[in-house]
This record gives structure tokens, sequence and C-alpha cells, in this order.
């Protein structure tokens, strides 16, 4: 939808200040739609500055493509992101997990995202942001400023789906703004994730036991075949969300080699 400087739906000036687009006046709105695995669907709304963009991105994504990248560049989204967590009583438009749960701290170490599980943040995440900007989160967030840190890491270089992503965004919502409401829909989608790769693992195993109870245990041929089997199954979750194999890869691979 087309909308210009001053109309009730153009991006508010306090997001735009600051930005390559702050003289803009006119905007396009996209709504997406998506799904990813078995979590609910959710819509998107994101602004463009130019009909050409507008058009770009309707004919790279039609219905029923899968988006593999987000709309905005890495520099609106960076700046897009940073104006929001200064106000972060506005929250981001989502029974919830305690802050010292190991879950996500677990999810968020093992993706990178820390040096350890209840470690530093990683020498990548630190770079990517930058000395100047880790000195303004320490200002803003005392001795939250890592969970602020991951959290904008993930949000702008991590798919919306990953469980990295997931796991910063609880975090975030339930240390720092607070929003409980939130947190737990972040929450309840990290557990569908886990869930979903321990069930897929389980049958699969089921299967393999119940394929040797039947005697075909001696078989090389079709040890290989159970084995390619849970492999599979542990393939479409993955691509299903591209960073689940992050999520304590060592354990599910050992699982599939037994």
């Amino acid at each position: 939808m087309h909308v210009t400087r001053g109309k009730t739906f153009f991006p508010l000036d306090w997001l735009l200040e600051e930005s390559e687009n702050e003289d803009a006046e006119e905007a396009w709105q996209i709504f997406t739609t998506t799904r990813d695995g078995m979590k609910p669907a959710k819509t998107q709304l994101t602004y463009v500055f130019s009909e050409e963009e507008a058009n770009a991105y309707h004919a790279k994504y039609p219905i029923g493509s899968e988006p593999t990248e987000q709309p905005l560049s890495k520099q609106t989204s960076r700046h897009f992101l940073r104006r929001v967590m200064t106000a972060p009583s506005l929250g981001f438009g989502v029974a919830s997990g305690d802050s010292e749960e190991p879950l996500a701290f677990d999810v968020l170490g093992d993706a990178g995202i820390y040096q350890e599980r209840y470690g530093p943040l990683s020498k990548e995440v630190i770079e990517n942001l930058g000395p100047e900007r880790v000195a303004e989160l320490i200002e803003t967030y005392g001795e939250n400023w890592n969970i602020a840190a991951a959290f904008e890491y993930c949000w702008v270089e991590l798919p919306h789906s990953s469980p990295a992503f997931v796991a910063a965004s609880y975090q975030y919502h339930y240390c720092i703004t607070e929003d409980d409401f939130s947190a737990g829909y972040y929450w309840r989608d990290l557990e569908v994730l886990i869930d979903e790769v321990e069930e897929t693992a389980a049958k699969a195993i089921e299967t393999r036991k119940r394929a040797g109870a039947s005697g075909s245990k001696k078989s090389t041929q079709a040890r290989e075949t159970r084995r390619n089997s849970l492999m599979d199954a542990l393939e479409v979750v993955a691509k299903r969300n591209p960073d689940l194999m992050k999520l304590g890869g060592m354990s599910v691979a050992q699982l599939a080699l037994l």
C-alpha cells in the first residue's frame, strides 16, 4: 500500500531520524504472512521507500514462495531495531520460562552467540556490533547489556525462524522489556522447535529398533538404510528451521549414527 508523509500509516518520524530514509516523502507498506514449521502463522509489516523496491520484492516472493531473507537491508534493519530498543515499552507487537532457565542459554551457546552456554558473548558478536555500540548497550542496559547485544545481533544477522533468534527474543522480552506476554510466545516457540527435533529423532530410533528385532540387524545394507532414514528425517526438520542443527547438534548426530 502506497502512503505519503503526513498520512496515518506513514512511518513515525522518530523511526526515520538519522536513517538513509529520513527525508523520504513516500513509502510502500508490504505485508507478508509466513509460517515456520509447526509455529503459528504470523504477518509482518515492512516499509520500503521506492515503488521499484516494492515491485521487486513482490516479484521475488509471490504467494506460496518461501522468503529466504528479510526485505530490509542490514543497515536499515539495524537502524530500525536500535530506534525501537531506545523505547522498549513499545515492544515488537508477542506461561513463560524463567530468566535463568538453561534452555535459552543452551541454544544461544550452541549457536555460537556466547563463547560457552553461560560464558561471555562471542568475539564474532562483539566485533559485529563494534566497540561504540557495545559501550552504548552497557550504558543503557547495565548488567543486561549482553542480552540486548545478543538480541540485536540475532535480529539483524539470523533468520527469524532460527532457534537462536527465538531464544534471544525470549530473553530480551523477559529481562528487558519485561513483557511476559511476548516472552511467553517466544518461549512456547522455542519449546516447539526442541520438541520437534526430539520427536523426529525418537520415532526414527524406534523404527530402527523394530527393524533390528525383525531379523535384519545383521544386514549391513539394512543398517545403512535405517541410518539414512534417520538422517533424512532430521534433514526435513533442519530444512524447516535452518539453524536447528545448532541445537545440541552433537547429541543429535550421535543418535543418528548409533
